[in-house]
């Protein structure tokens, strides 16, 4: 596939063709992404992941890479990068992050905020999204 053609679909993103992985996973392996896209809000993260569902092309999500090894061969279609879809807030005792956050910072800002229940995820690398999806903490 021609992936100049995602720049016409107006994504909004940022787009990086042919993208080292070593610049983002924790353990700086691995090849190139053939596109790697950073998204900054949910209507770039639903444009990108339509488009290729259109197109019929690979989509996959990493968030802060600290969990993933790449091959050496890369990775073949868009990796959506969530490194700059981050945020937090605060209201009453509910803290929201969205998935690219670093998992540290919201549990340093948990507790910063009088809010428990994360103190015990601080100093996991990662992100918050990462944390959910792999059940961090759990324990089994």
């Amino acid at each position: 596939m021609n992936w100049k053609d995602i720049l016409g679909e107006k994504t909004g993103c940022r787009l990086i063709f042919n993208a080292p992985m070593t610049d983002y996973t924790t353990y700086k392996t691995g090849g190139a992404a053939e596109v790697l896209a950073l998204p900054e809000n949910e209507e770039q993260i639903l444009r990108l992941k339509t488009f290729c569902e259109q197109k019929n092309a690979p989509f996959r999500m990493i968030g802060l890479g600290s969990n993933i090894l790449v091959s050496d061969k890369g990775l073949p279609g868009v990796i959506c990068c969530l490194k700059n879809y981050v945020g937090i807030s605060i209201r009453d005792e509910e803290l929201t992050a969205l998935a690219g956050t670093p998992l540290d910072e919201a549990a340093s800002l948990s507790v910063e905020n009088g809010l428990g229940g994360l103190e015990s995820l601080s100093g996991i690398p990662g992100s918050c999204g990462g944390a959910v999806y792999m059940n961090a903490g759990a324990f089994g």
